[in-house]
């Protein structure tokens, strides 16, 4: 009977002992099982953090990073283990660095342009560095340093262009200006000759041309100056058809007295440059509005004189 009781209790330590070694064993299982999730959490971390396109680091408690990829070794070297303040970096950079690094620290999340200057070269980069929470507390920080130097740099060239098109614009302006200018000289300059022309035809040529219709022309000869009167005539419409049609139907001092009104002179300063009174200064200014078909309208003279030619 002890020998039965012996084994049974044998049995039941045997038993017991399996259950811990199984226990045991599924234990160690799922310790092995999380270390290998850990591991490719990890690794799927590692390689997320490799594939950014831009700088990236962390900064533990005690302000030394614990990580950094590829592309933030590329700009600044290994910098696991070290403090900022360990890196060769210029005294602006340094003083950027550590300000956002304070600001993240105290739970702020820093975000913006800033530029760096890498071994003489002036990089531009999009700043963000932000705290890292552990169970509510902050235990560390992490950042990116987006490349922006190239759009930067497009940007600077883009201003160029605009302000070289702005000087253009400008110099295309003055010189429309310029132009408008001499188009309006030429105008007045051309209307000068006109008025010359048709002057000098009213005061010189048509006089002696009537002289000669008294001198008892033959036919031919008054056929000759029905065609001289006629060329005269062309001559006359090929400068300007509105101020010939205006100012053929008058006399020679009328058109001397047009012209000094279109210049804005009164019938004192007519009189004077044109040697006679001011009553006549202004019988020829009725005869000429007259003449016009201004006489009964409420049309100012010499208005009307400019806008004719």
């Amino acid at each position: 009977m002890n020998d039965e009781n012996k084994t049974k209790k044998q049995l039941i330590s045997e038993l017991m002992d399996l259950r811990r070694q199984l226990a045991e064993v599924k234990k160690g299982e799922s310790e092995r099982r999380q270390e290998e999730e850990y591991e490719k959490l990890e690794a799927r971390l590692r390689t997320v953090i490799e594939s950014l396109p831009f700088d990236f680091f962390g900064i533990d408690a005690n302000g030394r990073y614990f990580i950094q990829n590829t592309t933030c070794k590329m700009y600044w070297g290994d910098v696991i283990g070290k403090k900022p303040e360990d890196l060769s970096v210029d005294k602006h950079t340094l003083a950027l660095w550590l300000d956002n690094n304070r600001r993240a620290f105290s739970g702020e999340i820093v975000k913006g342009e800033v530029e760096f200057i890498r071994e003489g070269e002036t990089k531009y980069f999009y700043n963000i560095v932000s705290p890292i929470y552990n169970k509510g507390i902050i235990d560390g920080i992490m950042g990116f340093n987006i490349d922006i130097t190239e759009q930067k740099q497009a940007e600077g060239a883009l201003k160029e262009r605009e302000k070289e098109l702005e000087i253009k614009t400008h110099n295309l302006e003055e010189t429309n200006t310029a132009l408008k200018v001499l188009l309006k000289r030429r105008d007045e300059d051309r209307r000068e000759l006109e008025e010359k022309v048709l002057l000098n035809i009213k005061e010189i040529i048509v006089p002696y041309l009537e002289k000669l219709r008294k001198c008892g022309l033959d036919e031919r000869q008054s056929v000759y100056v029905g065609i001289l009167e006629s060329n005269l005539k062309d001559i006359i419409s090929s400068f300007s058809f509105r101020l010939s049609s205006a100012y053929l139907n008058l006399t020679p001092s009328e058109i001397k007295v047009a012209n000094l009104v279109k210049q804005g002179k009164t019938n004192k300063e007519i009189a004077e440059l044109l040697n006679f009174s001011s009553r006549t200064a202004a019988f020829h200014r009725e005869h000429i509005r007259k003449k016009l078909g201004i006489k009964n309208k409420k049309t100012n003279l010499r208005s009307y004189l400019s806008s004719i030619n």
